[in-house]
């Protein structure tokens, strides 16, 4: 199935008001059911066929140009990427949580000779929230009620659930500090 991000002008003006104007559309491989992100002019979006992508979103630029680089992942991709320190962080159907490198995937866009700097950890079930980062530290929690901390650098396991949360968890893990220190 093909899902599409658009760029609309929300400044035009007719008759003394504000009007969008479809500027351009860009197919992508699935749906979009997340919301992009964007850093330094690149909207990085994910689709439930598997894909992220990284589009530009300057002026001027024809369709076929504002693809920068696709990247495929196990399964579907219902979760809005986050970006830290270079990174593109975002999990997936297949119960997978990967770690990509900006500034490589820029330098090459093909996917080849990419640095080791990316990695991918291997979860337990689907990861529908996006992860939240606090230092050297990103939060991932899966559909079937498990909580994961990995380092920011590798992908390892810093420590899992500490116990099993009943339900499945779609929303977004948040921090905030209690009592006793930092609490998700």
């Amino acid at each position: 199935q093909t899902g599409y991000l658009y760029g609309i002008d929300a400044s035009e003006e007719f008759a003394g008001h504000t009007v969008g104007r479809f500027k351009w559309r860009l197919p992508v491989l699935g749906k979009v059911w997340s919301t992009p992100i964007i850093e330094e002019g690149v909207a990085y979006l994910t689709t439930m066929g598997g894909y992220v992508y990284a589009v530009d979103l300057s002026e001027g630029l024809e369709i076929q140009d504002r693809e920068l680089w696709r990247w495929k992942a196990g399964g579907a991709i219902a979760a809005s990427p986050i970006i830290q320190d270079g990174k593109l962080l975002v999990g997936d159907f297949e119960g997978d949580f990967y770690s990509l490198d900006l500034n490589d995937r820029a330098a090459n866009p093909s996917g080849e000779n990419l640095a080791s700097t990316e990695w991918k950890f291997e979860g337990s079930a689907w990861i529908w929230a996006r992860g939240v980062v606090d230092g050297d530290t990103v939060y991932v929690s899966t559909l079937n009620g498990e909580i994961f901390a990995l380092d920011l650098d590798s992908g390892r396991p810093l420590w899992t659930s500490p116990g099993q949360i009943e339900g499945q968890i779609v929303g977004d893990p948040i921090l905030f500090s209690g009592p006793r220190g930092k609490s998700l």
